[in-house]
């Protein structure tokens, strides 16, 4: 018999799927709206770059709340909460009338993105059938894109206008749709499997699932120990396997950030200024072009990672992004940089190979890889290095462009993309096709 997954699955997965949107729009977005809050806040470089980062902050304080609000309250009460808070950040900021508020309408967003971030993959992954959960689980970078898209077409049709408000309120519509579709959505079958609840987790499997394989899971979840399904992490990790598990997840996740991905996704106007882009309207353009990318790319690596494995589109990932940035170094170097079409083409080379590896699968690998005891807490323990260094990397960056320039930060880039592919190939395990249940049995 072959895994089928139901309608019902797909928008349950559609629902999840909308606070990852969220989570794009509300991460790109900045791009256009700070030339605009730069002119009239007065920002320096620094407040810029806190500006951008505070986001960040919240994200770090959500991801870091999100393993014991997930475990306990559940995947849906969690999701509720997200987009709450979304909308109440995304109201405060169009709202601000002083650099503060707008930092503060920024950090209640990133709350939100720091739960969404770990929700919304680990939900996903929940609810999806081995055969097919690497394209399930991919739908959060797909929507990532597609909110990234969708907040530099934002910023591009309103920059004439200087509306940097209506920009930052255009992300409540994807917010207050989720909101209200949560309410027709179902509680992931394997928390409730976790809570004891074994007739409801059998009902929602029901709706989700044609085949009847998912009852393999069922068992093996309930013969396990009641006493054992909510322990300490500190006590599951004293298994060496589980330890590496989740030191391979914040590995992964650190080099997701530091490789540079959203130092380009945040900063793109800057850096295509810096490239000679003679106004604020073509570095916006320029900025579509990488959503479009981004989006496209995306959804190949959907389409082909249950088939291709996440080993090997990690590896082919970090290369091309290795020989795009190299390409672009000596572009700067060695050709003029006036609307340098090379230059261009290498930024969207890079942000291409790398969503179709390493934006998707790191989140896939995290939401596969850890026991159902821990794995809300394991996962906000991975995720919660991805926010840290982003906030790193988003802070850092318009001082390092100052320093060294946009070609010494990519060259720093390139170095750090070739010890993750050394750690990828060396310690990355595969998990294609694998149910969570039999990683589970893996790691004991």
């Amino acid at each position: 018999m072959q895994e089928q997954a139901k309608p019902y699955t797909f928008f349950s997965a559609f629902v999840a799927a909308l606070g990852a949107f969220s989570f794009g729009f509300q991460t790109a977005v900045i791009s256009g709206v700070l030339p605009f809050a730069t002119k009239e806040f007065l920002l320096v470089n620094t407040k810029q770059g806190f500006l951008v980062s505070s986001i960040l902050m919240g994200a770090i304080i959500g991801v870091f709340l999100c393993g014991y609000i997930s475990d306990t309250l559940g995947r849906k009460r969690s999701l509720q909460l997200q987009a709450l808070l979304f909308i109440a950040g995304t109201i405060i900021c169009f709202t601000s009338s002083s650099f503060f508020l707008l930092v503060i309408g920024r950090v209640i967003s990133g709350l939100a993105l720091g739960l969404a971030s770990a929700l919304v993959p680990l939900y996903l992954s929940e609810i999806s059938p081995a055969s097919c959960r690497g394209r399930m689980v991919a739908l959060n970078q797909l929507f990532l894109s597609l909110g990234v898209l969708a907040a530099y077409t934002v910023n591009y049709l309103l920059t004439d206008m200087g509306s940097w408000r209506g920009m930052i309120a255009a992300g409540l519509a994807p917010c207050l749709l989720q909101l209200f579709l949560l309410f027709f959505m179902e509680e992931s079958p394997f928390w409730l499997l976790s809570k004891g609840c074994k007739q409801k987790a059998i009902n929602v499997f029901q709706k989700l699932r044609r085949d009847t394989l998912w009852l393999e899971s069922i068992d093996q979840v309930q013969g396990v120990d009641p006493a054992k399904k909510q322990v300490s992490l500190f006590k599951v990790i004293q298994n060496k396997k589980i330890l590496l598990a989740i030191i391979l997840g914040v590995v992964l996740n650190m080099f997701q950030q530091i490789t540079g991905i959203n130092a380009v996704l945040f900063y793109s106007p800057k850096i295509f200024s810096n490239m000679g882009f003679s106004s604020l309207k073509d570095t916006i353009e320029a900025s579509i072009g990488i959503g479009v990318i981004n989006l496209v790319c995306t959804l190949v690596a959907a389409l082909i990672i249950d088939k291709a494995g996440r080993r090997k589109l990690l590896i082919a990932s970090l290369c091309g992004m290795f020989f795009f940035l190299q390409l672009m170094i000596v572009s700067l170097y060695f050709f003029s940089s006036k609307g340098s079409v090379i230059s261009l083409s290498c930024i969207l080379g890079y942000v291409g190979f790398f969503a179709i590896g390493l934006g998707p699968v790191c989140f896939i690998l995290i939401s596969e890889m850890y026991p159902l005891a821990i794995r809300g807490r394991a996962m906000s323990i991975a995720i919660f290095s991805n926010w840290s260094f982003n906030y790193l990397v988003s802070f850092s960056f318009p001082l390092l462009v100052d320093l060294i320039g946009v070609a010494g930060v990519f060259q720093l880039f390139a170095v750090l993309i070739i010890v993750a592919l050394f750690f990828v190939y060396r310690f990355l395990p595969e998990t294609k096709g694998k149910s969570l249940t039999q990683i589970e049995s893996e790691l004991q």
